[in-house]
């Protein structure tokens, strides 16, 4: 179901993937236009008191579908006013997480 965001899971697992640039924005644009964004992310991501990336990272194993697609959301309308935020949570690996959590709940 998630296939075509879930397969830069392995991208981001690399600690030097190549380009890393160029495959976030491809991540972006493929979860960008896929039939998961949430448009009201931000206040969504905020009513669950997700501030910290380590709080994303410990919550990431018990998160539904739906709520990664917010935090996914979230980050990515973020990037237009935080350059660099994907870029950051991709080398902490909240997003790997993420993305990892979804291929269990896709199986």
């Amino acid at each position: 179901m998630y296939e075509k965001i879930t397969a830069f899971a392995d991208v981001f697992k690399k600690e030097d993937a190549a380009d890393l640039s160029a495959q976030i924005a491809a991540f972006a644009e493929a979860f960008g236009s896929s039939e998961y964004v949430v448009p009201n992310a931000m206040e969504a991501m905020g009513d669950r008191a997700w501030a910290s990336t380590e709080m994303l990272k410990e919550d990431a194993a018990t998160m539904t579908a739906e709520e990664i697609c917010i935090c996914f959301s979230a980050f990515i309308q973020q990037e237009a006013f935080i350059p660099g935020i994907l870029e950051n949570l991709v080398c902490q690996g909240v997003i790997r997480r993420f993305l990892e959590r979804l291929q269990e709940l896709d199986a």
